[in-house]
């Protein structure tokens, strides 16, 4: 293998995981591919993620920081970090034994690709398989394809894949410092900006084999939190913000992501509370030019009527049952 001597980075992301944390940091520490560092940043726990953390020594670099969201966590894991390809782990999940070695085995055959998104399995909290749980599993892909939407995405037009989360992503290290540092304000999913940025600046690859376990449980579960969904549409819209300052060569697909994010908002919490995000205000002001109102509010008004018919059933489900 070319790459046998190269670095390979695990950034581990942590906020109060302190029961899942040291299974993520062992599957780091337990490739088959040798050269690593594991960086763990905690993000101002307030259990006891630290005593977890500092029990594995100088196994790893551990970071303590002020809690100020994950996109921060990312930030100061690459900054501290050293190796040619990153891979970002969230702490609550964990990496099979050869995802390092296979994914720069890939790295080393195709020269062109500076990503690779591969396919996850699913585990409860006690980490049993989920079985049949239908989220981001619906690559139509072959074992490897090389993907590149770079195009696609200046057009503003949709890919026909769903990327995976935080714990299926790889990067050579040239892309990343292309996107990283992230703005802090995105405060949870921040994968989704890194993940549209890197399809943005690259090529890369699908690879529909799964080699890590991402973990289903009650505090990260979505659905069933109405508070988790708001802030998700916040970040949503944010991310689209941030998108379009940062990228502007992507200004149609980041109004896209907006478009989306201010639907679910207005749904959730109501147009006043909408326009007095801070972060946001100049960004909206932006936006409704009368070209980009008329071109954009079928869109916005699709994502507030599917959000509101989302909360309508949600509601009549849990009141009838």
């Amino acid at each position: 293998m070319k790459y046998q001597n190269k670095t390979a980075s695990i950034l581990i992301n942590n906020y109060n995981y302190a029961q899942f944390v040291g299974q993520a940091i062992e599957s780091a520490l337990n490739q088959t591919y040798r050269d690593i560092e594991i960086i763990v940043v905690d993000d101002g726990s307030t259990d006891n993620s630290r005593d977890v953390i500092s029990s594995f020594g100088d196994r790893i670099n551990a970071i303590f920081k002020q809690n100020e969201g994950q996109a921060s966590a990312f930030n100061a894991g690459f900054a501290a970090s050293k190796g040619e390809f990153i891979f970002l782990l969230d702490a609550d999940d964990t990496f099979y034994l050869t995802k390092i070695e296979e994914c720069i085995q890939m790295f080393e055959d195709y020269e062109q690709i500076n990503w690779i998104f591969h396919k996850l399995k699913y585990i409860n909290s006690q980490s049993n398989l989920i079985e049949n749980l239908n989220i981001l599993d619906k690559s139509i892909y072959k074992n490897i394809e090389i993907i590149d939407v770079q195009e696609t995405l200046r057009k503003g037009k949709k890919f026909n894949f769903i990327p995976p989360a935080t714990s299926g992503l790889c990067f050579r290290r040239k892309v990343l410092t292309h996107i990283l540092p992230m703005p802090n304000f995105i405060k949870i999913t921040s994968d989704n900006y890194v993940k549209f940025a890197a399809l943005f600046l690259s090529s890369g690859i699908i690879y529909n084999k799964p080699l890590a376990s991402q973990r289903i449980h009650q505090s990260n579960h979505f659905t069933f939190r109405d508070d988790v969904q708001i802030k998700a549409s916040e970040i949503g819209l944010l991310t689209g913000y941030y998108l379009r300052q940062q990228f502007p060569r992507i200004k149609l697909f980041a109004n896209k992501v907006f478009a989306r994010g201010f639907g679910e908002l207005l749904a959730q919490i109501g147009w006043r509370k909408t326009f007095n995000i801070p972060e946001s205000s100049q960004y909206i002001d932006e936006f409704w030019t009368i070209q980009e109102r008329l071109q954009y509010l079928p869109r916005i008004s699709f994502h507030y009527l599917k959000t509101k018919l989302y909360k309508w059933k949600s509601y009549l489900k849990r009141n009838l049952m």
